[in-house]
């Protein structure tokens, strides 16, 4: 019960979290930090402006010149003079000081502290992002190459603004000591919107500042991260159930087959999720390798996934299976044990030889039917087209060559698998173990079709299940020997499934 409610209680606690982040906001007011250059500001007094090569570019039109000459020059030069007042020409030969105490006047703050005298100098001294020291980085708009505007909070800024008269002025001019060539100009923001807010508000031409979504949510990228924490958290007992059934403290006494296919795929779900991940932790560009990454990635591990769910339910119940509990009750549990049965090893090399024969045998009519197909329709194909024969001609040899040693290889294999395995078969009424073999009639779709008891010199028990193909069911045939000793048992075992399976 605690543990449940240790779980539960993570999972609200992350979903609050993620809310929280999602929706929480700066509250106002926002300074607005720019950097200015007084020496450039006075410089373009006299300059032509935006609006005056607007001006000239009209008449160029109006006049259909299409190409700048030295009249052109003029007429711009005329309409700077014509701009330009008396007090234009007074502040453009004044000193640099003189002419930034003549127009910012009062809102012109000179600071002595060294340690906002070190913020202006950081800031005002920059062009680009990266001569930025990294401490402010978090106050710019992100993906700009060049140092825009700063966002901050009075708590966050060195100078003191709260002391300023807001209610007057707008904006404030910061100078280091005498450095009257740059400094800083801020702007005090009281209405907080971004630019979808104030779009979808209807108030996009309106001239209230903009801030950056990733400014005024501070949280709104880091929620991502409380993503996958939920979910890991939410598996948690799916990892712990894992852990504990393939990675069990006590070592089992006996080989659980299915539990090292199990691992081997839980591997590659890990290399499948790292390949993915490589991608966003190295910054690889997609069309750097870094899409076919994700997508190799990303296919391996759904391949890796279902794959690991099958045999790890699979390594599930051999355990359930070989730790079963023996009992002579028809009505048994499904994991029961009907029987154990452990073998001599001349009885056991005698089935195992039994067992190679008989699937050479069918091995040999399956290879031989398929084989008579592929020279029929490739022959159908070779007298219809006579310009394909040898292509057809090389690729029906080919099947049958590979089909040939398929239907030789695989009863070697599997021959050579139970010799080495443990004389025993354990069977329950879900499936059983033969050697290092599990077969199960129960679940993924299998389902078992009949069981006999073939009473010869050497009793032995066939079981037939069907499993889902692509092409409809598919029959595999088990055979499993009876001890001597055990026949009444094996007939009893039949009587079970038979019941089972009606």
């Amino acid at each position: 019960m605690k543990n449940k409610a240790i779980y539960f209680g993570s999972l609200i606690i992350i979903i609050l979290l993620y809310v929280y982040a999602s929706n929480y906001k700066l509250s106002p007011p926002i300074y607005k930090i720019n950097k200015v250059n007084f020496e450039f500001e006075k410089e373009m007094l006299t300059r032509p402006n935006d609006k005056d090569i607007s001006v000239v570019d009209s008449i160029m039109f109006a006049r259909k010149i299409n190409k700048r000459d030295s009249s052109t020059f003029f007429i711009l030069d005329s309409i700077v003079e014509h701009r330009l007042k008396e007090r234009d020409y007074y502040l453009n030969v004044l000193g640099i000081k003189e002419y930034v105490l003549e127009t910012k006047k009062d809102t012109l703050i000179i600071v002595n502290k060294p340690e906002q005298i070190e913020f202006i100098n950081d800031i005002a001294g920059t062009e680009y992002i990266e001569e930025l020291p990294g401490k402010y980085h978090k106050y710019l708009r992100k993906g700009s190459s060049y140092e825009s505007s700063l966002y901050m909070q009075a708590e966050d800024l060195i100078l003191d603004v709260d002391e300023l008269n807001w209610d007057k002025k707008k904006y404030y001019y910061f100078i280091a000591n005498d450095n009257y060539q740059q400094g800083l100009i801020i702007t005090k923001i009281n209405k907080l919107q971004t630019f979808e807010e104030k779009w979808s508000s209807g108030n996009f031409l309106s001239t209230n500042e903009e801030i950056p979504e990733e400014i005024l949510y501070p949280y709104s990228s880091s929620k991502y991260w409380l993503i996958p924490i939920f979910i890991l958290v939410a598996l948690s007992p799916a990892f712990i159930s894992i852990k504990n059934n393939l990675f069990p403290k006590q070592k089992r006494q006996y080989y659980n087959s299915q539990k090292t296919v199990a691992i081997i795929w839980l591997a590659f779900i890990f290399i499948s999720l790292l390949v993915v991940l490589s991608v966003i932790v190295f910054d690889i560009d997609i069309s750097d390798g870094g899409g076919a990454m994700i997508l190799l990635g990303t296919f391996l591990f759904i391949c890796s996934l279902i794959i690991f769910i099958i045999f790890y339910k699979r390594a599930i119940q051999f355990d359930k299976t070989y730790t079963g509990i023996s009992s002579e009750n028809q009505k048994a549990e499904e994991n029961t044990i009907l029987a154990r049965w452990t073998y001599d090893k001349r009885m056991w090399d005698e089935f195992v030889n039994f067992d190679h024969q008989e699937k050479l045998s069918t091995n040999k009519s399956t290879f031989l039917l398929v084989s008579i197909l592929i020279v029929i329709i490739f022959g159908f194909f070779m007298i219809a087209d006579p310009d394909v024969t040898p292509t057809m001609g090389i690729i029906g040899v080919g099947l049958i060559l590979l089909l040939f040693f398929v239907s030789r290889l695989s009863p070697i294999l599997t021959a050579k698998r139970l010799k080495s395995s443990n004389p025993e078969c354990i069977i329950s009424k879900t499936g059983l173990i033969l050697g290092k073999q599990y077969h199960n009639w129960k679940s993924l779709g299998n389902r078992l079709e009949s069981i006999r008891l073939i009473n010869n010199e050497k009793p032995l028990l066939e079981i037939i299940y069907s499993y889902p193909a692509r092409y409809g069911r598919q029959n595999y045939t088990l055979l499993v020997p009876v001890p001597l000793d055990q026949f009444a048992k094996a007939e009893q075992i039949v009587k079970i499934l038979e019941e089972e399976k009606s």
